[in-house]
């Protein structure tokens, strides 16, 4: 029986251990979800920077455009040009470009060789016309958060995300991820 009702130091030291071990998992588990929340922020940017190009085009009665570069001429890697609002960076550990398992485009067809850096568009550029169509036949820009490589210890896993962002020809923006292999 307890007189002055306070705490003993080992039930202290129980809810310490505790505390420390939760704070210990929930760090862990927050480190692991970085890279999908930083891919589903890139793609979210992109988008949103893509569908006001567009809308700027069609206020404003001109033509507006956006470069992507991959293979650091003239922009470093993994940044991106728009029209009016300067040069964009892409978050930490997201690339251009799609993870190993990815092998068809969104829309079921083979992987070409110019999509090879992420880019299926020609020239790295969507230009969006007054009307608001795109000019070209459209094409896609790939994100992911994959390694360019593996080493052989550690094949590809489910950590690893890649989405698609599709420019069609009408100007109309949409956005695939590759989950179980095929695009939802």
């Amino acid at each position: 029986m307890r007189l002055n009702g306070g705490y003993t130091a080992i039930e202290m030291m129980v809810v310490m251990t505790l505390v420390g071990l939760t704070s210990t998992i929930a760090l862990v588990n927050h480190t692991k979800q970085l890279p999908q929340q930083n891919l589903r922020l890139a793609s979210r940017q992109i988008i949103s920077h893509l569908r006001q190009l567009r809308q700027k085009a069609i206020t404003r009665n001109t033509r507006t455009s956006a470069d992507f570069h991959v293979n650091g001429d003239p922009l470093p890697d993994n940044r991106y040009a728009l029209w009016d609002a300067g040069e964009k960076q892409l978050p930490a550990h997201i690339r251009f470009g799609y993870s190993p398992e990815v092998n068809q485009t969104p829309k079921s067809g083979p992987l070409s060789a110019s999509s090879e850096d992420g880019i299926s568009l020609n020239g790295n550029q969507v230009a969006f016309e007054p009307n608001g169509t795109a000019s070209g036949l459209g094409g896609y820009i790939y994100l992911t958060n994959a390694p360019l490589s593996f080493p052989d210890t550690q094949p590809p896993g489910p950590q690893y995300q890649t989405v698609a962002i599709s420019v069609n020809i009408t100007g109309h923006v949409k956005l695939y991820q590759w989950k179980n292999r095929r695009w939802e």
